[in-house]
């Protein structure tokens, strides 16, 4: 129960408790607590970036030296935010630190790992909010710095600071008005001002880049389901049937050159199975290997054909075993022959492209 008030906070820059569980199978007559985080991939340890940084002082190759400064400027703003939302519901983060924090290069994202059991128990008794600003300072003077020893006075960390002749007065700025400056949340975010609205800009920017990804891989989804109907259609009908949708299949991945060699052509490939794909009206002719046969047909009949077949091969996969079709029926015994644990599987599991999937 006591952990009803955390598990349900939400922020971008929070990894969040999914679950968690009491359980004595570790040690008998003791009870353990489990407690399940949310998954970052390709994530690494915030701290790890000190490193990166001091490669990149030594071989300006691997990273831009204003490049740091406006990834500083990025953990700030994250962090601000975190914060925000934390002390807005009295509570605060007294595990803030850089070796609690995770960065993901996508999208740049920093995240925090220590939500846990002190926040659930203790909840605003655990220290006072202005320390979670101090505690940001010293993550940014650890980054700018490129050390992990934190300074001892506002003029020692100014000295470091220029030392670095990477970070900028304004940078500066900020950094010290944490450590020193006794600042509150609102503070902290008038000294970081316009940087907020560049980094709107910034995060949705990475949103457009991601969006764009994700419906590239839809399309390759939509054109797979195209691929494994035509597959599966292609595979049991062979000696059977109709021959248009067997001659496409050939048209499409079986071209070859004036030597008879394969020719590989992935844009062929691609642009015929996406004119499939909208049914075009576009003619399109299928010529047999020995030239016996040749089909002049638009795309859109040879995709009412290839679902039509699909139809019916979902039945025959759903029929009684005395009412299968020959053309069905004597590809399937050879299917079970070659992988006899195909037996178990049943009508009720096959999927909407035919795939089976056991119970």
């Amino acid at each position: 129960a006591v952990f009803d008030s955390v598990i349900h906070f939400r922020h971008p820059a929070l990894v969040s408790i999914r679950d968690v569980k009491v359980t004595n199978e570790f040690v008998l007559g003791s009870n353990d607590l489990i407690m399940e985080y949310r998954y970052i991939h390709n994530a690494k340890g915030l701290k790890s970036l000190i490193a990166d940084f001091s490669g990149a002082r030594r071989d300006p190759k691997r990273m831009e030296l204003n490049a740091s400064e406006s990834l500083l400027w990025t953990i700030a703003c994250q962090l601000e935010s975190l914060l925000r939302t934390f002390h807005q519901v009295d509570y605060a983060l007294p595990g803030l630190h850089i070796s609690k924090l995770i960065y993901v290069e996508e999208g740049q994202r920093v995240m925090f790992t220590g939500l846990g059991l002190i926040q659930a128990v203790l909840k605003d008794a655990t220290c006072n909010p202005l320390d979670d600003i101090v505690r940001v300072g010293e993550v940014l003077f650890q980054l700018a710095t490129r050390s992990l020893q934190l300074p001892v006075s506002r003029e020692d960390a100014h000295q470091r600071i220029q030392g670095t002749k990477q970070i900028s007065p304004a940078m500066e700025n900020v950094i010290t008005t944490c450590l020193f400056g006794n600042a509150d949340v609102d503070a902290l975010f008038k000294s970081l001002g316009h940087r907020i609205s560049m980094e709107v800009g910034h995060q949705a920017g990475h949103v457009d880049n991601f969006i764009n990804q994700c419906q590239k891989s839809q399309h390759g989804g939509r054109l797979l389901k195209l691929v494994m109907k035509l597959n599966m259609i292609v595979a049991f009908t062979e000696d059977h049937g109709d021959d248009t949708l067997r001659l496409f299949f050939q048209y499409v991945f079986k071209q070859v050159d004036g030597s008879h060699r394969p020719k590989l052509d992935w844009g062929h490939a691609y642009h015929s199975l996406n004119k499939l794909d909208i049914g075009s009206d576009e003619l399109v002719q299928l010529v047999a290997e020995d030239s016996s046969t040749i089909n002049i047909v638009s795309y859109q009949d040879i995709r009412n054909l290839l679902e039509d077949q699909f139809v019916n091969l979902q039945r025959a996969g759903m029929a009684d075993p005395s009412n299968i079709p020959p053309m069905y029926a004597d590809r399937g015994a050879n299917v079970h022959a070659a992988h006899p644990q195909g037996r178990g599987h049943t009508p009720q599991s096959m999927n909407m492209m035919g795939g089976y999937y056991p119970q």
